[in-house]
């Protein structure tokens, strides 16, 4: 994506809905069908843009080979490139299979750079990782996507409530994804274009990348299932309250056709839409640390940290983290002496419910536990590591190096 490009963008809709609607049986898989029914593919995505989106998406969001997706890819590479457009590389949700494995974090990232790489062959323009289920799922895919050099997008997918599919704040999501470099972030939602307006509220306060929103279009009809309860007219002033909610590019979710795609269109070229007002700093926020851990976001005020005495990693951490945490400190300080103690915390920190401050000697354990972290922590300088590699290592992965 062009970070020149104004804001406001326009994405395409739903790929599945539309499918469906298009005489693709329930069962089939949109990846497998469209191999072999390549021109409603073409016919879609000509649609698509002839309605004003600039950004086409590959329909690999369940792409299973990496042939598959070269492939898929290259269609939609094909159509963007005729119309002047973007190709977004999409990557999906990688399920349940892959974290089960001996070392679930690094397959995540493995096979998220195995489909990037299919997508890279293709020719596409951004990396979009869609309906992300998690934030460690999230970060997976952008620590495999960044090595090839071009933008990376996240989306997650959120509930009724404006939670991760898992149950995590967003903004956690946000804060800890924008430090790795990603170049917008988005939600998603199946539950209608309302439900996402105060996420977006709330992660535009912040933000410092672009906010990328796809509603649904509510709820299918039971009587005729690919017609939703939302209409493209209705679609159009739903996106006009998520763009004065903070949203800065549009696209459709679930049920949402070329028709959807045009109402916005001719909503952003009228002009006339007021943007959410920036909110005002607080003076007493100027000295905030913002840390992660998978599921929430901490404020810390940086004068007025207190930290734990060094926990010493193990097999089994439930008890120590426990007793820490009923100490009322503001951080877990976790001491790393072997890649082995960062492998132990890696496996352990879902069960700390504080930020973390990592505390270590070794490099080699440093950055395995930064690399396994999933969420945005603290790195103690007071150590034997040089300066200037503390740095390059926090930098790497959104850390703050203290």
């Amino acid at each position: 994506m062009d970070p020149e490009s104004p804001w406001p963008s326009l994405m395409d809709g739903a790929l599945h809905t539309n499918l469906l609607a298009r005489g693709m049986p329930e069962e089939s898989s949109p990846e497998q069908w469209v191999s072999t029914h390549p021109d409603i593919l073409r016919t879609l995505q000509r649609e698509f843009l002839l309605a004003g989106s600039q950004i086409l998406s590959t329909p690999t969001l369940g792409a299973g080979s990496a042939s598959l997706c070269t492939r898929l890819a290259s269609i939609t590479v094909e159509l963007a490139r005729e119309a002047g457009g973007k190709a977004a590389g999409v990557l999906g949700p990688a399920g349940l299979d892959a974290q089960r494995e001996e070392n679930p974090f690094d397959h995540l990232v493995q096979l998220y750079r195995e489909k990037a790489a299919a997508l890279e062959q293709a020719g596409v323009d951004f990396f979009s990782l869609e309906e992300m289920a998690s934030l460690t799922e999230a970060r997976a895919g952008v620590l495999a996507c960044r090595p090839f050099g071009k933008p990376v997008c996240v989306s997650l997918a959120l509930n009724e409530d404006g939670e991760t599919l898992d149950g995590g704040d967003p903004t956690a999501s946000l804060l800890t994804l924008q430090q790795l470099g990603i170049s917008v972030f988005g939600v998603s939602s199946s539950a209608g274009p309302d439900s996402l307006i105060p996420a977006v509220r709330q992660l535009k306060k912040f933000s410092h990348v672009p906010l990328a929103v796809r509603p649904s279009a509510g709820q299918p009809n039971p009587l005729l299932p690919h017609l939703y309860e939302i209409g493209p007219s209705s679609f159009q002033k739903a996106a006009q309250k998520l763009l004065k909610a903070g949203a800065d590019i549009l696209g459709g979710g679930r049920g949402t056709t070329p028709a959807h795609i045009a109402e916005v269109k001719r909503l952003l070229q009228r002009g006339n839409i007021s943007p959410a007002a920036p909110l005002p700093e607080k003076p007493e926020q100027h000295n905030d640390i913002l840390l992660c851990n998978g599921l929430e976001f901490f404020s810390l005020d940086a004068e007025r940290m207190e930290f734990t005495e060094p926990i010493l990693c193990e097999s089994d951490m439930a008890d120590l983290l426990l007793s820490a945490e009923e100490d009322s400190q503001d951080l877990l300080l976790i001491q790393l002496d072997t890649p082995e103690d960062a492998a132990l915390f890696g496996a352990n920190q879902y069960l700390a419910q504080l930020p973390v401050c990592f505390r270590s000697d070794n490099e080699a354990a440093l950055a395995r536990a930064l690399f396994l972290y999933q969420g945005r922590c603290l790195v103690d300088s007071q150590c034997e590591i040089p300066r200037p590699t503390l740095q390059l290592l926090s930098d790497r992965y959104g850390a703050i190096l203290y």
